[in-house]
């Protein structure tokens, strides 16, 4: 059971932020991601509505 606490503590130590500031470009990226990611083919419907619609 220690092994497994121990480890745990070794990886909190491995996900300290570093001093060199790419934590926030790192997550800057993930929030564009994700962003595009949800948003994107919400988009893609909404702007092709009229043809959805005629479809069907």
């Amino acid at each position: 059971m220690s092994g497994i606490f121990a480890g745990l503590l070794r990886a909190r130590r491995a996900l300290a932020p570093r001093a060199n500031g790419s934590v926030l470009q790192e997550s800057m990226f993930v929030l564009t991601v994700l962003a595009v990611a949800v948003l994107g083919p919400s988009g893609w419907i909404l702007a092709h509505l009229d043809h959805y619609k005629t479809r069907g």
